[in-house]
């Protein structure tokens, strides 16, 4: 099975140190924050792999139902009775993340999705990065649970989740370097595997999750892409570990891939459009009107030539995908405006609840 080789491969390439060895420090409670909409197995799975983590931290572990309707998640947060369910029927994974996040109690919060699978000691290895007082956010790798089908390996080829086997640093210089480009900010990893202190959700110049984007919005994805923005334009650091891991399931038939596929690229461009509106990020229209064309184009001259050679090529079907994303996106966009002007915003986390942030126990 591709999991049993990807944990050997990554033990091998990064020196995986032992997680019983690490150094926590048991005061600093942890809250794990999943939000969900009726996917009872994968849920079940994520969340038996959870509580089955040896530790010494404090931790709870907080669900954001985000269908509570069905009754789905409930039957299964029930199977597990010291897991936190909270309840958010404005669909939308903003909706549900910030749901959760303000339910939460620990100094650092830990945010995986309901469809990964965390590894023995993935939670002593996320709070080793805290021992150090300058570390406020660090995002993980993400590996492929399997393998197996066609629609598997074409998600890991072009939507991949994780961002190497090296350590990076994604800091104020890092964020600042991009001149004719927007700030690719999904460069530094995804929601899926992260983790930040609570006082990040507090600081005003970052906030909560933005509900005009994410999965079960109009713009379908790039929630987490605007919140790592936030963060770096914060003038935080982020700090990718390829240690902190998790492995995730891909989507396994075609219908689902391409729906994945059609959302990020609908996100994205919403993406550039709320950094420009809501940061003043002039970058958010240069990569609009000026690099994604060009891009465009040369990926197409790039595809002809190999067709001439005579080399196979799947770039003809992703490209009619992409352009009829990009077209939508800007109307996936308003409607997605419109949708929360509706529904309201989340709140914001306020720095009293920050002080008060209850004691977890073991």
């Amino acid at each position: 099975m591709y999991a049993v080789r990807a944990i050997a491969h990554e033990k091998k390439r990064m020196g995986f140190t032992d997680p019983s060895h690490l150094t926590v420090h048991p005061a600093a409670g942890a809250s794990i924050i999943i939000p969900t909409h009726d996917r009872p197995d994968d849920l079940r799975e994520c969340l038996e792999s959870l509580t089955q983590q040896i530790t010494q931290v404090p931790v709870e572990i907080v669900i954001a139902d985000n269908h509570p309707e069905s009754g789905q998640t409930a039957a299964v947060v029930a199977e597990f009775p010291d897991v936190i369910l909270v309840e958010e029927p404005r669909t939308g994974i903003s909706y549900a993340r910030n749901a959760a996040i303000l339910a939460a109690s620990g100094s650092i919060l830990i945010a995986i999705d309901d469809d990964v699978i965390t590894p023995p000691g993935f939670i002593n290895s996320v709070m080793a990065q805290f021992d150090d007082p300058e570390v406020c956010v660090i995002t993980g790798n993400v590996i492929p649970h399997k393998l197996e089908t066609d629609a598997e390996k074409v998600f890991k080829k072009y939507n991949p989740l994780g961002r190497g086997h090296d350590p990076v640093n994604f800091d104020t210089d890092w964020f600042r370097s991009f001149r004719l480009r927007s700030v690719p900010a999904h460069y530094t990893g995804v929601g899926a595997n992260w983790a930040c202190r609570r006082e990040v959700f507090v600081d005003p110049r970052v906030g909560l999750f933005n509900e005009v984007l994410g999965a079960g919005s109009p713009t379908g994805t790039a929630d987490d892409t605007y919140m790592f923005y936030r963060i770096l334009r914060a003038g935080y650091t982020i700090y990718y570990e390829p240690s902190v891991w998790v492995w995730h399931k891909h989507r396994s038939n075609w219908e689902s891939l391409r729906h994945q596929l059609h959302n990020h690229t609908k996100g994205m461009i919403a993406y550039e459009i709320e950094i420009f509106l809501n940061d003043g990020d002039w970058r958010g229209l240069w990569q609009l009107f000026v690099r994604l064309p060009a891009w465009r184009t040369l990926e197409t001259v790039r595809e002809l030539a190999r067709m001439l050679r005579g080399q196979n090529s799947d770039y003809w079907w992703l490209l009619r995908l992409y352009i009829g994303a990009e077209i939508e996106g800007p109307a996936a966009w308003l409607r997605s405006r419109q949708r929360v002007k509706k529904l309201g915003r989340s709140g914001q986390l306020s720095p009293q609840q920050s002080t008060n942030a209850r004691q977890l126990t073991a």
